[in-house]
């Protein structure tokens, strides 16, 4: 095989690596499956590159797990535990509305009321253009919350 090509898979290949073990790290310091050391008076700040609530530094050391354990915790984990399945409220709410707002403006055009048409319309557009990025912000904040607890 061609050197280069050979580099390349073995990068790709160390990508994927590193990104599976960042995952791992994540899963077990969300799961709180580790333990968090304190930094000492006099160490390094490099050393301890988390910071609490309170401001104080902190390094967070894993549990130690081999692949195929960290493959079997992850079929453990409950369902509203992953990341992933974390269901938004304020999100549902924004398509909710949103939905709601369209099909107002849809009946509205099919109808001859102006009326309905113009607060259809004016909702729907109130809705994409400044709720939904504000919606987006406070579902992060949410999150971000969550996480930290």
């Amino acid at each position: 095989m061609d050197d280069k090509v050979q580099k390349y898979i073995d990068e790709q290949i160390e990508k994927q690596r590193n990104a599976y073990q960042e995952e791992k790290m994540n899963t077990l310091k969300e799961l709180k499956l580790g333990e968090i050391k304190k930094k000492p008076k006099g160490a390094k700040k490099e050393d301890y590159p988390e910071v609490d609530e309170f401001g104080e530094r902190y390094r967070f050391i894993p549990a130690s797990l081999t692949d195929d354990e960290y493959e079997e915790l992850k079929r453990h984990i409950p369902h509203e535990e992953r990341e992933e399945s974390k269901q938004n409220g304020w999100c549902s709410f924004a398509i909710v509305v949103t939905f709601i707002a369209l099909i107002v403006t849809l009946i509205g055009l099919g109808g001859e009321n102006e009326l309905v048409v113009i607060i259809g319309g004016s909702l729907f557009g109130y809705m994409l253009f400044f709720m939904l990025p504000i919606i987006n912000l406070l579902a992060k904040i949410e999150y971000n919350q969550r996480k930290k607890d």
